[in-house]
Formats: C-alpha cells, sequence, structure tokens
C-alpha cells in the first residue's frame, strides 16, 4: 500500500498450492495472482479506483481423468466510481475478465442510496450481472467424501448471474439501534459448486 497526497496504490501478491493424495490419485494446483490498482480520491467521500489483475491456475492429476501441466490464464481490467452529494450515496463498478478458454466477458454494477436525514430513514437499490468461471480443480481434479468420489467434469461452463434489491433502513433512536429490509431476486446460469 503506497499513499500519495490524493493517490493510493493497492498491490497484491499471492501464490497459493492445493494437494490432495488418497489411493484414488493425486491433484496439485497451483494459483498465482497479482493486482494493482490505484484508487483517486476526487474529495474525502468521492473516488474513482481502476486495476489491472493476472491470475493463472495450473494443475496436474494422476486421477481419472489424468491431465499434465493444465493451464488457465485469466487478465482482468477494472473500475470503480464512488460519489456522495449531500443526502445521495452513488456506486458503479465494471470488471472485463480476458480468459484463455472463456473468452473475454463483462460484468458491472450500479448501486444507490438515498437518506432522509430528518426521519433517519436510508432508500437503497442495486442491479448487477456476475460471471464466475469453473476451477481447475472443479474440471480436472476429484473430491474424496463420506459419500465416495467425486470426478471433475472437464465440460463445465462459467457461471452466469444478474440480480437486483430494493429495502430500507430506519434507525430506531431510543432503542439506539436500526431496522431494515430488503426485496432482492437473483438468476444464476450454470450453476458451479464444488
Amino acid at each position: 500500500l503506497v499513499q500519495g497526497e490524493n493517490t493510493v496504490w493497492e498491490v497484491k501478491l499471492s501464490n497459493n498450492k492445493e494437494l490432495r493424495r488418497d489411493t484414488f490419485g493425486r491433484y496439485e494446483g497451483i494459483t498465482r495472482f497479482v493486482s494493482v490498482s490505484p484508487t483517486y480520491y476526487v474529495s474525502e467521500s468521492s473516488f474513482l479506483k481502476l486495476g489491472l489483475s493476472l491470475r493463472q491456475n495450473t494443475a496436474d492429476t494422476t486421477a481419472y481423468p489424468s491431465v499434465s501441466n493444465k493451464r488457465q490464464l485469466t487478465r482482468s481490467t477494472f473500475a470503480e466510481v464512488h460519489i456522495e452529494h449531500r443526502n445521495l450515496f452513488l456506486t458503479g463498478t465494471a470488471r472485463a475478465d480476458s480468459h484463455s478458454t472463456y473468452h473475454t466477458h463483462t460484468t458491472y454494477k450500479l448501486s444507490c442510496a438515498y437518506s432522509l436525514k430528518g426521519l433517519g430513514t436510508t432508500l437503497k437499490a442495486q442491479y448487477g450481472t456476475g460471471f464466475k468461471l469453473p476451477t481447475l480443480s472443479q474440471l480436472y481434479g476429484y473430491y474424496s467424501g463420506p459419500w465416495g468420489k467425486t470426478l471433475g467434469n472437464s465440460k463445465l461452463k462459467p457461471e452466469k448471474s444478474e440480480g437486483w434489491s430494493a429495502g430500507l433502513s430506519q434507525k430506531l433512536p431510543l432503542l439506539k439501534a436500526s431496522l431494515g429490509a430488503r426485496y432482492f431476486k437473483n438468476r444464476v446460469w450454470n450453476i458451479v459448486s464444488s
């Protein structure tokens, strides 16, 4: 984390390893990740955040089906804008993921809130889309559990989703608490679960 006068730079690095061995076989997966994202503060409460990331996954397994040095590469760009003006709060995010197997997909989310300060009430709404890739473990790995062995499925498709919500929250000063209610609806296609 590096800070300038109005800008904060965030850098993330990770290297994770997953290893499973039993009588069924061996699965070894490695995930390497790097991300760079500067955030520019227009004011104390409004900002613009941009970012780039790169994720590489590799897998080797001796279980059926056996794969050696299987690779996935995902390049991502993302942006977030947050604006606060008086009682109005607006946030928008967008992300583009370019994948070595599943091509490029763009997702976004828009949210807003309006505060009725004299009443202690806040109205909220949100809409967004989602995209989730199957992992190499889900495609080529295996899982041992109390009910037996589960094999990966190399024909899995990416999971896509769309959702919206609307709600409100109410401050209750006498109880020093707040009460909220929200209605939401989500649609998911090609659900991927491990």
